[in-house]
Parts: structure tokens; sequence; C-alpha cells
């Protein structure tokens, strides 16, 4: 797999992943941490997902 390193501040930007399963939970984990703001699009969410939609985290 190639990697593309980026280095930008994400802090208070909107973030949109594409996905609900255990990939998307593990990258909106970190984009929280790093302080974007992040909208997960996806009919199915894990449950750990769904608690942050609900919680209005994302």
């Amino acid at each position: 797999m190639r990697h593309y390193p980026l280095f930008i501040d994400i802090s208070r930007r909107k973030c949109v992943v594409v996905g609900g399963g255990s990939v998307a939970e593990r990258k909106v984990g970190r984009l929280l941490a790093c302080g974007a703001r992040v909208e997960v699009v996806d009919r199915c969410l894990t449950p750990a997902l769904a608690a942050m939609k609900g919680e209005g985290i994302i």
C-alpha cells in the first residue's frame, strides 16, 4: 500500500467519513483526537459510532 503523507491542521474543520464500520470507527477516533468536526455517512454504524452520534459528538 502506498501512503501519501499529508500534514495539515484539521482542528475545527469539518471532515466527512464515508462508511460506518470498524475502519471508519478508527478513523473517526483519530480525527476527533486532532480536533476535527466529524460527520459519518452510512446507513449502518458500529455501536460505538452510533453512541457518538447519539451524544452529538459526530
